[in-house]
């Protein structure tokens, strides 16, 4: 039986969506990258890490963009940042990946994946499961910093909790308070780009 033209324009119209989708789902995570790196450089200078908006921006992007963007979005920051992109803080470039912060940077995409997962689990339908989807993420990320501060350089538990994680969490709770507050303009910029 012979193929009409309308048959052959609906065959194709799926296919022309495909490549639309997987270009806007790039272009996010691109744009969440782009927004990690802008909060890295809010910062203040306090060793060996700096005090940033990084923790706050991840779960953020989880809310927005969903799991696995919020995933790509961090694994993108870590591959412009090896590619001498100067996004992190307070070490610009590959030497980022190796230096004190480089533990906390390592952690960011299982951090975005733990909350995103928690928060798909049905934790993302109150403030109090945000929270603690957002504090679960926001803990793996400061293991992360502590093991590599212990591993690496050689501190103590002790001398990485009191200079990795203690100067922190009154600001960290905050922002977790703030981020487990905004799930609703989030779920807007979702349904926007049907994330």
């Amino acid at each position: 039986m012979p193929v009409c033209d309308t048959d052959t324009a609906m065959l194709r119209a799926p296919s022309a969506v495909v490549p639309r989708t997987i270009a806007i789902r790039l272009a996010l995570a691109l744009a969440g990258s782009a927004f990690l790196a802008a909060a890295a450089h809010v910062a203040v200078p306090m060793w060996p890490v700096p005090l940033t908006l990084q923790t706050l921006a991840i779960p953020l992007l989880v809310l927005a963009l969903g799991r696995n963007l919020a995933v790509g979005a961090t694994l993108a920051y870590l591959a412009e940042g090896a590619l001498g992109l100067p996004v992190f803080a307070p070490v610009l470039g590959p030497p980022g990946l190796v230096g004190p912060t480089a533990g906390y940077l390592w952690m960011y995409p299982l951090a975005a994946f733990a909350m995103g997962t928690l928060l798909d689990r049905g934790l993302k339908a109150t403030y109090v499961g945000r929270w603690a989807a957002i504090f679960a993420g926001t803990v793996l990320a400061f293991a992360g910093g502590v093991g590599w501060l212990t591993a690496v350089y050689g501190l103590t538990l002790a001398q990485a909790y009191a200079t990795g994680v203690a100067p922190f969490i009154l600001g960290d709770l905050l922002k977790v308070s703030l981020a487990a507050a905004l799930p609703a303009q989030a779920a807007k910029i979702a349904a926007r780009f049907q994330l």
